[in-house]
């Protein structure tokens, strides 16, 4: 299916082995005005949070929990959000770690759903992602390459979830066990490894579809002769969110 972001929209990525319809007859008889996508985005914020790269290297870290702070959730839901948590708690969809003092509150899946293949939505929040988030690694780079920059509008891209993310689990599956082979409990590190590069991928879609983009472009120094001061001006090649995607999502 071809998906595209429209206004309030975003795309979300949703562990397919929650019973969505479940939650919804159980949300609409706890919560008045119930919203069903409130529920999918604190999944998927739990979900796109589990993953992240080590420092600058390669190596993805998984993490069983995602800690996210009370301004997190507020600026993208409001103050009703803790009802939303609390009823995927009861429903032993999600659970959350113990307070902490001066520590945001740890996310995660309960284990039946953790390391869950994903489902990719578009679901709808008022006000999300209501400005395109665009980095530069240096001033240099943003001076010189805005104008490429500003053809980078979210709105204006479109792909075709369902296929990208079969291709993307049959990329990272073809030598390892799905559901994940597991030790003591753990999956094991190989089947973990293929998961967490799979997950990160996704998640590198999604930031594409959601306006967020990075522009690297390495910086030359030249002195002026004239003024004996140094010039600086960009060189070697650009590197974009866009340079970032796996090959079946480009």
């Amino acid at each position: 299916m071809i998906n595209s972001i429209k206004k309030n929209e975003m795309m979300a990525l949703l562990p397919s082995s929650v019973n969505y319809e479940h939650i919804e007859n159980s949300g609409k008889e706890k919560i008045e005005k119930f919203d069903m996508n409130i529920i999918k985005f604190i999944l998927h914020s739990i979900v796109f949070k589990s993953v992240a790269f080590k420092g600058n290297t390669v190596v993805i870290n998984y993490f069983d929990q995602s800690y996210l702070s009370r301004d997190y959730w507020v600026e993208a839901i409001d103050t009703g959000y803790s009802k939303y948590i609390n009823l995927l708690r009861d429903e032993k969809i999600i659970y959350r770690t113990p307070y902490q003092e001066n520590k945001c509150f740890g996310y995660g899946l309960i284990v039946p759903y953790r390391y869950s293949r994903i489902n990719v939505e578009m679901i709808q929040i008022k006000g999300i992602h209501e400005y395109q988030n665009k980095k530069f690694n240096s001033s240099y780079t943003k001076k010189y390459e805005k104008p490429l920059s500003d053809f980078f509008v979210n709105t204006d891209f479109a792909i075709d979830s369902d296929k990208t993310e079969a291709d993307l689990f049959d990329r990272y599956f073809e030598l390892a066990n799905y559901p994940l082979k597991k030790s003591h409990g753990k999956p094991i590190a190989s089947n973990l490894k293929s998961y967490s590069s799979y997950l990160i991928a996704l998640k590198k879609m999604a930031q594409f579809m959601n306006g967020e983009y990075i522009f690297s472009r390495s910086t030359a120094s030249l002195n002026n002769k004239k003024t004996g001061k140094r010039n600086y001006k960009t060189k070697g090649r650009l590197y974009t969110s866009f340079s970032f995607l796996n090959k079946e999502i480009r």
